[in-house]
């Protein structure tokens, strides 16, 4: 686990570049503001962190677990929303992730030093995990869920007696996969929903195992009525908890064939060819059907459901079907496909596990008159220089591809495409350039909607797709007639909007254009105070006097 993680851990330091550097994303605006908000207000609900307003106190539910850990270290450390996320980024890549795997892998196959060496160095594997969630979007509560996805099978597995070597009394171990299950749901309930469906094949097998053993007629019902009612819950939590048909528009780009044979090699979205990992995929599929056991079986089902649905989100065509199965991840292909690495990860390790297992036995079998410690030191010589070649195989081009890439949306400079230097030189002098209590107009996506998460400093708008409304929507509509319009002055004095904050283009090619911001520069009413570059940080003067 050392090794895998440490590999890990490396990779994602090289991919953040430095520890201050933000996800250049428009979704990381929201998660950064979150963090800020968090620690101000010390609220942390999932219930309430949707408002992201310091103010606002109503239900509006956002999965916060990430953010609620990263707040915790950032106020343990007093480290900053960026170096916070990244620095937790981290330790659920290096840490999290391959424990997960591990605890899997001993529920379900016992105490085997072999597999748990093998779960350990397959977390280095992929190029799709951690990289591409901290890649794309940026993910932060999916990259969090993900990681403790296989825990989370583990858990449910362990509360359903599908598992080895077990001690634990019954009601611990039904506690912890409840506490685990919420746990994930608040993480991401996309993910939930997955480990859910997951379950199925477990629950069949324990169905399967208490009717063969109850002697009671009325027992042998009771699988069934479970069953039929975890089914339907599925499905109800399915189609309540999956976000709206107009956020979910994301398309098919490939046929069912590139589909299947991007998720069997762990290499979906265009991702390059992982040779090791895939031969190891499909030797554990084997060796795993070749068991016929309920962990096994349950193994393999659940692997091939969660490529299956990658498959539907990236291949099939785009309707009412295609909806109700992949809607819950948006029908985005960047999310149904690193889950894949949750499930693919203990499969490949139990292949690896296997054939460092049989290399043992080789070897005690050619060394069969030499001494036991001689023939001993033979076979672990020979596993640990297997183990050793097969991770160098492993971190082929297609995990550093993922490394590079992801490394494009952390590089800080001139042309960054959220906040470049100019942008930040701006924001660094914020706390000496605007006056206390005011609060800044913004466009968000142009880089100004981190200026609340970095210095403190209230702003209009936090997301990218945040538009404004009442009053301040006056002011984005009419600040360019401030001086002959009386209204837009009782809006600054209704909102304390004191400033604009106009940075210039926006990420990703969004364009936002508001009236009352065209020409700032030859506005009266307004006048420069800051800039560097492009960027610019104007002061409303017209307004001084009701001010005063």
């Amino acid at each position: 686990m050392l090794v895998g993680g440490g590999i890990v851990g490396f990779r994602l330091t090289q991919m953040f570049i430095a520890p201050e550097n933000v996800s250049q994303t428009p979704d990381n605006l929201f998660h950064q503001n979150a963090l800020r908000v968090i620690e101000e207000t010390g609220r942390a609900s999932s219930l309430t962190l949707g408002n992201l307003d310091p103010t606002a106190t109503g239900i509006s539910f956002y999965p916060g677990v990430w953010h609620d850990m990263t707040a915790l270290i950032m106020s343990t450390f007093g480290l900053s929303t960026a170096v916070a996320s990244n620095l937790m980024s981290i330790v659920i890549g290096a840490v999290f992730w391959p424990l997960s795997i591990v605890l899997l892998l001993r529920v379900f196959f016992g105490r085997n030093m072999l597999l748990m060496v093998a779960g350990g160095l397959l977390s280095a594997f992929f190029g799709i995990f951690p990289y591409v969630p901290l890649f794309f979007g940026v993910l932060y509560p999916n990259y969090l869920a993900m990681a403790l996805l296989p825990a989370l099978l583990a858990l449910i597995a362990a509360a359903l007696g599908v598992s080895r070597d077990l001690d634990s009394p019954l009601p611990a171990r039904l506690l912890l996969g409840a506490i685990a299950s919420v746990g994930t749901f608040l993480a991401h309930p996309s993910i939930g929903l997955l480990a859910m469906a997951a379950s199925c094949p477990l629950l069949i097998f324990w169905s399967v195992r208490v009717t063969r053993t109850s002697r009671l007629r009325w027992r042998v019902a009771v699988p069934t009525v479970v069953g039929v009612s975890y089914v339907a819950i599925v499905c109800l939590l399915w189609a309540r908890l999956r976000p709206s048909a107009a956020a979910s528009g994301w398309k098919p780009f490939q046929t069912v064939a590139q589909a299947v044979g991007e998720a069997v090699s762990s290499a979906p979205v265009g991702r390059p060819f992982p040779t090791a990992l895939t031969i190891l995929t499909v030797l554990g599929i084997w060796f795993l059907l070749r068991r016929r056991d309920a962990p096994a079986i349950s193994l393999v089902v659940i692997c091939a459901l969660t490529m299956w649905f990658y498959v539907v989100s990236a291949s099939w065509r785009p309707d009412s079907v295609r909806d109700a199965i992949t809607r819950v991840w948006y029908n985005d292909s960047f999310r149904t496909g690193p889950q894949i690495a949750a499930v693919v990860a203990p499969v490949a390790a139990y292949g690896l596990a296997v054939i460092l297992m049989l290399l043992a036995r080789s070897v005690c079998r050619a060394t069969g008159r030499l001494r036991r410690p001689v023939r001993q030191l033979s076979a672990t010589a020979l596993v640990i220089v297997s183990a050793v070649a097969v991770t160098a195989w492993g971190q082929d081009y297609s995990v550093s591809y993922g490394q590079i890439i992801g490394q494009g949306n952390y590089r800080f400079n001139d042309h960054s495409p959220l906040l470049n230097t100019d942008e930040a030189q701006v924001v660094s002098r914020l706390n000496k350039t605007v006056a206390p209590n005011s609060v800044i107009a913004n466009v968000p996506g142009d880089g100004s909607g981190l200026i609340y998460a970095m210095t403190g400093q209230r702003t209009v708008l936090m997301t990218a797709q945040a538009t404004p409304t009442g009053d301040a929507k006056q002011i984005y509509d009419r600040l360019g007639n401030v001086q002959s319009d009386p209204s837009v002055c009782r809006a600054v004095d209704a909102t304390r909007i004191r400033y604009v904050a106009a940075f210039g283009s926006e990420v990703n090619l969004m364009r936002h254009d508001y009236a009352g911001f065209r020409g700032l520069e030859n506005n009266p009413g307004v006048t420069l105070v800051d800039s560097a570059g492009q960027a610019r940080l104007y002061r409303i003067t017209a307004c001084d006097e009701s001010a005063s």
